[in-house]
Protein backbone atom coordinates (compact mmCIF):
# COMPACT_ATOMS: atom_id res chain seq x y z
CA UNK A 1 0.00 0.00 0.00
CA UNK A 2 2.81 2.41 0.82
CA UNK A 3 4.25 1.83 -2.66
CA UNK A 4 0.88 2.72 -4.17
CA UNK A 5 0.79 6.05 -2.29
CA UNK A 6 4.40 6.70 -3.29
CA UNK A 7 3.59 6.19 -6.99
CA UNK A 8 0.52 8.46 -6.70
CA UNK A 9 2.62 11.15 -5.04
CA UNK A 10 5.23 11.02 -7.84
CA UNK A 11 2.49 11.12 -10.50
CA UNK A 12 0.81 14.24 -9.06
CA UNK A 13 4.20 15.84 -8.48
CA UNK A 14 4.95 15.80 -12.23
CA UNK A 15 1.41 16.35 -13.47
CA UNK A 16 0.70 19.35 -11.23
CA UNK A 17 2.87 21.89 -13.11
CA UNK A 18 1.65 20.61 -16.48
CA UNK A 19 -1.97 20.92 -15.38
CA UNK A 20 -1.36 24.43 -14.08
CA UNK A 21 0.37 25.36 -17.35
CA UNK A 22 -2.63 24.12 -19.36
CA UNK A 23 -4.98 26.24 -17.23
CA UNK A 24 -2.81 29.33 -17.77
CA UNK A 25 -2.68 28.63 -21.50
CA UNK A 26 -6.46 28.34 -21.72
CA UNK A 27 -6.91 31.55 -19.74
CA UNK A 28 -4.45 33.40 -22.00
CA UNK A 29 -6.17 32.07 -25.10
CA UNK A 30 -9.56 33.22 -23.81
CA UNK A 31 -8.25 36.69 -22.96
CA UNK A 32 -6.32 36.86 -26.23
CA UNK A 33 -9.27 35.95 -28.43
CA UNK A 34 -11.80 38.06 -26.56
CA UNK A 35 -9.67 41.24 -26.49
CA UNK A 36 -8.23 41.11 -30.00
CA UNK A 37 -10.32 38.81 -32.19
CA UNK A 38 -13.94 37.65 -32.02
CA UNK A 39 -14.56 34.69 -29.70
CA UNK A 40 -13.75 31.36 -31.28
CA UNK A 41 -11.38 32.80 -33.91
CA UNK A 42 -7.67 32.13 -33.48
CA UNK A 43 -5.20 34.69 -34.83
CA UNK A 44 -3.67 33.77 -38.18
CA UNK A 45 -0.03 34.70 -38.52
CA UNK A 46 0.18 33.78 -42.20
CA UNK A 47 -1.79 35.86 -44.64
CA UNK A 48 -1.83 38.15 -47.64
CA UNK A 49 -3.42 41.40 -48.69
CA UNK A 50 -3.25 44.51 -50.86
CA UNK A 51 -1.93 48.02 -50.20
CA UNK A 52 -2.64 51.42 -51.72
CA UNK A 53 0.09 54.03 -51.25
CA UNK A 54 0.31 57.75 -51.95
CA UNK A 55 3.90 58.89 -52.43
CA UNK A 56 4.97 62.45 -51.64
CA UNK A 57 8.47 63.18 -52.89
CA UNK A 58 10.48 65.60 -50.73
CA UNK A 59 13.28 65.77 -53.31
CA UNK A 60 14.14 63.87 -56.48
CA UNK A 61 17.30 64.20 -58.56
CA UNK A 62 17.77 62.62 -61.97
CA UNK A 63 20.78 62.50 -64.27
CA UNK A 64 20.59 61.19 -67.80
CA UNK A 65 22.67 61.50 -70.95
CA UNK A 66 20.51 63.06 -73.67
CA UNK A 67 22.61 62.55 -76.76
CA UNK A 68 20.40 64.56 -79.10
CA UNK A 69 20.83 67.66 -76.91
CA UNK A 70 24.32 67.37 -75.48
CA UNK A 71 27.04 64.74 -75.09
CA UNK A 72 27.18 65.70 -71.40
CA UNK A 73 24.77 64.22 -68.84
CA UNK A 74 21.78 66.40 -68.02
CA UNK A 75 20.60 66.73 -64.40
CA UNK A 76 17.24 67.94 -63.15
CA UNK A 77 15.70 68.04 -59.69
CA UNK A 78 12.41 68.83 -58.04
CA UNK A 79 11.71 69.83 -54.46
CA UNK A 80 8.34 69.01 -52.81
CA UNK A 81 6.35 67.44 -55.61
CA UNK A 82 2.81 68.83 -55.64
CA UNK A 83 1.29 65.71 -57.22
CA UNK A 84 1.43 62.47 -55.19
CA UNK A 85 2.44 59.28 -56.93
CA UNK A 86 0.02 56.35 -56.80
CA UNK A 87 1.44 52.96 -55.84
CA UNK A 88 -0.26 49.61 -55.32
CA UNK A 89 1.16 46.37 -53.94
CA UNK A 90 0.29 42.79 -53.09
CA UNK A 91 1.89 41.40 -49.92
CA UNK A 92 2.03 38.04 -48.17
CA UNK A 93 3.94 36.19 -45.48
CA UNK A 94 4.14 35.77 -41.73
CA UNK A 95 2.75 38.77 -39.86
CA UNK A 96 4.76 37.82 -36.80
CA UNK A 97 8.10 38.42 -38.45
CA UNK A 98 8.51 38.85 -42.23
CA UNK A 99 6.49 39.75 -45.32
CA UNK A 100 7.16 39.99 -49.06
CA UNK A 101 5.44 42.43 -51.40
CA UNK A 102 5.37 43.26 -55.11
CA UNK A 103 4.83 46.99 -55.61
CA UNK A 104 4.31 49.11 -58.70
CA UNK A 105 3.29 52.69 -59.31
CA UNK A 106 3.33 55.84 -61.40
CA UNK A 107 4.62 59.31 -60.49
CA UNK A 108 4.65 62.61 -62.38
CA UNK A 109 6.98 65.51 -61.58
CA UNK A 110 5.73 68.56 -63.52
CA UNK A 111 8.17 71.19 -62.21
CA UNK A 112 11.59 69.58 -62.40
CA UNK A 113 14.24 72.22 -62.99
CA UNK A 114 17.43 71.87 -64.98
CA UNK A 115 20.44 72.11 -62.68
CA UNK A 116 22.96 71.61 -65.49
CA UNK A 117 24.01 73.92 -68.36
CA UNK A 118 20.46 75.19 -68.92
CA UNK A 119 19.68 76.26 -65.38
CA UNK A 120 16.10 77.12 -64.40
CA UNK A 121 14.64 75.48 -67.50
CA UNK A 122 11.43 73.77 -66.36
CA UNK A 123 11.01 70.18 -67.48
CA UNK A 124 8.81 67.32 -66.37
CA UNK A 125 9.51 63.71 -65.55
CA UNK A 126 7.49 60.50 -65.62
CA UNK A 127 8.53 57.53 -63.48
CA UNK A 128 7.07 54.04 -63.12
CA UNK A 129 8.84 51.77 -60.58
CA UNK A 130 8.30 48.05 -60.04
CA UNK A 131 9.91 46.53 -56.94
CA UNK A 132 10.07 43.36 -54.89
CA UNK A 133 10.30 44.21 -51.18
CA UNK A 134 11.00 42.43 -47.93
CA UNK A 135 9.42 43.78 -44.73
CA UNK A 136 10.80 43.00 -41.26
CA UNK A 137 8.11 43.51 -38.61
CA UNK A 138 9.76 45.07 -35.58
CA UNK A 139 6.65 45.48 -33.42
CA UNK A 140 3.52 43.49 -34.19
CA UNK A 141 0.36 42.55 -32.35
CA UNK A 142 0.74 39.03 -33.73
CA UNK A 143 4.26 38.78 -32.31
CA UNK A 144 3.33 40.06 -28.85
CA UNK A 145 -0.02 38.21 -28.60
CA UNK A 146 -1.84 41.44 -27.88
CA UNK A 147 -3.25 44.37 -29.77
CA UNK A 148 -0.75 47.22 -29.86
CA UNK A 149 -1.61 50.72 -31.11
CA UNK A 150 1.74 50.98 -32.86
CA UNK A 151 3.36 48.49 -35.25
CA UNK A 152 6.64 49.29 -36.96
CA UNK A 153 8.55 47.72 -39.85
CA UNK A 154 11.74 48.07 -41.86
CA UNK A 155 11.70 47.40 -45.62
CA UNK A 156 14.32 46.80 -48.29
CA UNK A 157 13.43 46.61 -51.97
CA UNK A 158 15.02 46.08 -55.38
CA UNK A 159 13.52 46.51 -58.83
CA UNK A 160 13.39 48.46 -62.07
CA UNK A 161 12.14 51.96 -62.79
CA UNK A 162 11.12 53.35 -66.16
CA UNK A 163 12.04 57.05 -66.32
CA UNK A 164 11.14 59.56 -69.04
CA UNK A 165 13.28 62.55 -68.17
CA UNK A 166 12.22 65.98 -69.41
CA UNK A 167 9.60 64.56 -71.75
CA UNK A 168 8.17 68.00 -72.57
CA UNK A 169 11.32 69.02 -74.51
CA UNK A 170 12.76 67.69 -77.75
CA UNK A 171 15.38 65.00 -77.64
CA UNK A 172 14.36 63.29 -74.39
CA UNK A 173 14.69 59.56 -74.05
CA UNK A 174 13.19 56.93 -71.76
CA UNK A 175 15.51 54.81 -69.65
CA UNK A 176 15.28 51.75 -67.41
CA UNK A 177 17.13 52.02 -64.10
CA UNK A 178 18.04 49.52 -61.41
CA UNK A 179 16.68 50.81 -58.11
CA UNK A 180 17.24 50.00 -54.44
CA UNK A 181 15.03 51.41 -51.69
CA UNK A 182 15.25 51.51 -47.91
CA UNK A 183 12.05 52.28 -46.00
CA UNK A 184 11.05 52.71 -42.37
CA UNK A 185 7.38 52.77 -41.46
CA UNK A 186 4.69 52.32 -38.86
CA UNK A 187 1.07 51.28 -39.17
CA UNK A 188 -1.97 51.81 -36.93
CA UNK A 189 -5.17 49.88 -37.67
CA UNK A 190 -4.23 49.41 -41.34
CA UNK A 191 -3.05 53.00 -41.95
CA UNK A 192 0.70 53.41 -42.43
CA UNK A 193 3.21 56.24 -42.60
CA UNK A 194 6.51 55.50 -44.32
CA UNK A 195 9.73 57.37 -44.96
CA UNK A 196 11.92 56.14 -47.82
CA UNK A 197 15.24 56.72 -49.56
CA UNK A 198 15.80 55.41 -53.09
CA UNK A 199 18.81 55.30 -55.41
CA UNK A 200 19.03 54.16 -59.03
CA UNK A 201 21.55 53.63 -61.78
CA UNK A 202 21.55 52.66 -65.45
CA UNK A 203 23.33 52.96 -68.78
CA UNK A 204 24.82 56.16 -70.21
CA UNK A 205 25.41 57.84 -66.84
CA UNK A 206 21.75 57.55 -65.76
CA UNK A 207 21.44 58.09 -62.00
CA UNK A 208 18.62 58.68 -59.50
CA UNK A 209 18.34 59.75 -55.86
CA UNK A 210 15.07 60.41 -54.05
CA UNK A 211 13.60 60.62 -50.57
CA UNK A 212 10.12 61.33 -49.25
CA UNK A 213 7.13 59.89 -47.41
CA UNK A 214 4.25 57.57 -48.26
CA UNK A 215 0.78 57.29 -46.79
CA UNK A 216 -0.69 53.82 -47.11
CA UNK A 217 -3.72 51.67 -46.45
CA UNK A 218 -2.69 48.08 -45.76
CA UNK A 219 -3.42 45.16 -43.50
CA UNK A 220 -0.04 44.31 -42.01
Amino acid sequence: MKYFFLLCSVFFLFQGPLFAQEIDSLALKKTYSSSLWPEGEAPKAWGWGQSILLEFSAYRWDQQRQESLSPQPQSIGQLLNVLPGLHMSIWGGNRKSFLFSLEGGLSYYPFSRDIGPKKNAIRSTLAAPLMLKGHWLLDSSYKQNRRTPFKSFLSLGYGQEWVYLGHNINGSEAKWLHIVELCRGSTVDGFSLQTFFKVGWGQKDALLAQFGIRLGWDGF
